[in-house]
């Protein structure tokens, strides 16, 4: 059961890795933007910091062990986001945005330590009764 769902998680790993360069590659027609404090605010970056976040969450949840090796480290993560931003050069109506990547990799950081600690703090919970 357990080797099932592991598979199960390391294929949604995968495919949303595929729905991410999906998303980065369809031209964008227009930009969102609010205003924060008098600054103007794109909301396509919270776009890229949820998706990459989805990635962070999916990436600690996957056993490393049954990774293939090309996704078997953090830093691999990254330069994946890096990847995904320089693709949009060769995409007409994208743009290189390193706001964008800078969400990108935010949004894996924080998904990656958020996810990290909760399960630590629940195994902590379950170690002490």
């Amino acid at each position: 059961m357990i080797k099932n769902n592991n598979r199960t998680i390391n294929l949604l790993l995968i495919l949303w890795m595929i729905v991410i360069v999906i998303l980065s590659i369809i031209p964008m027609n227009q930009e969102t933007k609010i205003e924060i404090g008098g600054t103007p605010f794109r909301l396509d970056y919270l776009e890229h910091f949820g998706v990459f976040f989805i990635l962070g969450f999916l990436y600690v949840l996957s056993p490393k062990k049954d990774l293939p090796k090309y996704i078997n480290k953090i830093s691999i993560l990254i330069i994946y986001a890096v990847i995904t931003e320089i693709i949009q050069l060769f995409i007409p109506g994208r743009t290189f945005n390193p706001w964008d990547l800078i969400y990108n990799i935010l949004g894996f950081v924080v998904g990656y330590i958020l996810i990290n600690q909760i399960i630590k703090n629940k195994v902590r919970r379950e170690y002490v009764r």
